[in-house]
């Protein structure tokens, strides 16, 4: 009874994300800025509350979050001013991203059909063009006081915004799609998505989405030994050593002739067991295979086999016996 109750909840809550009542993943996506900026007296001045943020998404480490809208043609870069690295804040969109976790992000930014243009006083109920070629740039922090201008740097720091410091960018050269992996620690991030449009003249608002992928991130693992060149005169010989972040390792990797070796893990030790050793030099090749999928430096170790050969003892020559016959 419990088993189908569970499978129960289990399709209504598919069913109630599907429907859209439900969100997809874990990541809290709110639309609107952490710190709403508050219009400037006199009107026309930068408005008090630093960057206007258009989204808020807060993330772990192991989280997806999803957001559209439509930005500028040229919003990333002023195509007009090649080298200025200008681009337009307010048409732009802006996203106040905070990781609860050390992370490995990655950004998925593309073109997207259907996207109301409600920033279009003329046509507010009008549809975003699909011509966007996409690009970002992330900055860390956020810049929640102050006034904001109408350009900003977007290869580099931003003068009117000293809380955010920037980190890397993402330029596209024609494509559709625009996509980055990063490693971030926990903390709150400015990623700001817009357009890098080719053309000298203007165009409309373009649509997009954009994708945020979190994989947990850890230094990863290593494996360290004493010494790299063993004797021994048997077939056999146990290798062992430490490990940097065991916590990160996934698999340790040995090969000797083409065989693979299995190792053994306790904490933050190996050990290994080297058979079938051949006369004379054996190569041993050892590296760490980490959860992310990254591999370790390799450890090449030689194992020489020695033979001992027999002793030979030379038989001592006896003297000849005489037989005496009686008369």
């Amino acid at each position: 009874m419990k088993i189908r109750k569970s499978i129960r909840s289990i399709v209504l809550t598919l069913a109630l994300a599907t429907a859209g009542l439900l969100p997809l993943s874990a990541a809290e996506v709110t639309f609107g800025d952490p710190v709403p900026n508050v219009a400037a007296v006199p009107n026309g001045a930068p408005a008090s509350g630093g960057i206007g943020y258009r989204w808020t998404v807060k993330m772990n480490s192991k989280d997806k979050a999803m957001v559209d809208g439509t930005v500028g043609a040229w919003s990333w870069d002023e195509d007009r001013n090649p080298g200025t690295a200008r681009g337009w804040t307010h048409t732009s969109s802006w996203v106040a991203l905070d990781l609860t976790e050390d992370s490995r992000l990655t950004i998925l930014l593309e073109r997207k059909a259907g996207v109301p243009t409600t920033t279009n006083a003329s046509n507010p109920d009008g549809i975003g063009l699909l011509n966007l070629f996409p690009a970002f740039t992330i900055y860390e922090g956020w810049q929640e006081t102050g006034g904001d201008l109408h350009n900003f740097n977007n290869r580099f720091n931003i003068t009117w915004a000293a809380d955010v410091e920037y980190l890397t960018h993402f330029e596209n050269n024609g494509n559709t799609v625009a996509a980055l992996t990063v490693k971030l620690k926990a903390g709150k991030y400015s990623v700001v998505l817009g357009g890098n449009s080719p053309s000298t003249l203007a165009e409309g608002r373009q649509g997009y989405g954009a994708t945020f992928t979190t994989k947990a991130y850890r230094d990863p693992a290593e494996l360290t030994m004493i010494g790299n060149r063993f004797r021994t005169s048997g077939r056999t010989y146990d290798l062992h050593g430490a490990i940097t972040n065991p916590e990160s390792l996934s698999r340790i990797k040995l090969t000797h002739g083409g065989r693979k070796i299995q190792a053994r893990v306790s904490g933050n030790s190996w050990t290994a067991k080297v058979r079938k050793l051949k006369p004379g030099r054996n190569r041993v090749t050892i590296s760490a295979l980490s959860t992310d999928g990254s591999a370790s430096n390799p450890i090449r170790v030689m194992i020489e086999r020695t033979i001992v050969l027999p002793t030979i003892v030379p038989e001592t020559p006896t003297a000849p016996r005489i037989l005496l016959l009686g008369k």
